[in-house]
């Protein structure tokens, strides 16, 4: 049965979530997961091109 949304917004973000939830095997992805994957890296302290 397809399901019927009152704007585009909403629609896309049901189809947002639906994404997620498909990319984190159907659970709730955590707030704030800690970092612990390899691919996750720290950047370096912004520094201004030109002191001044």
């Amino acid at each position: 049965m397809p399901e019927y949304y009152s704007s585009i917004g909403e629609a896309i973000g049901a189809a947002m979530r639906h994404n997620i939830r498909l990319a984190h095997g159907g659970r709730r992805p955590s707030v704030d997961p800690p970092c612990r994957s390899v691919a996750c890296r720290r950047l370096p302290p912004i520094r201004t091109p030109f002191p001044g």
